[in-house]
């Protein structure tokens, strides 16, 4: 009985870790993503003479940069 207690702890260890993982694979890769569109649309604005309205995907630069990382990499701005 002891034995198969100590399994379903370490598989269940073993899942928790493996969950953190890929929450931290994911959480590289939408970071990523939310650099890309920095890079893509915040960075032009930012050098534009008139700076705004321009848009980025028709929303303006900053909001979609702020929305970005609010919703896919939970970042507070």
């Amino acid at each position: 009985m002891r034995m198969n207690s100590s399994l379903k702890t370490v598989v269940a260890v073993l899942m928790v870790s493996l969950m953190v993982v890929d929450h931290g694979f994911a959480s590289v890769k939408c970071r990523a993503g939310c650099m890309e569109t920095y890079h893509a649309c915040i960075l032009p604005c930012q050098d534009s003479p008139m700076h705004l309205p321009q848009t980025c995907n028709g929303k303006p630069c900053h909001d979609d940069m702020q929305t970005c990382l609010r919703t896919k990499c939970n970042v507070q701005v």
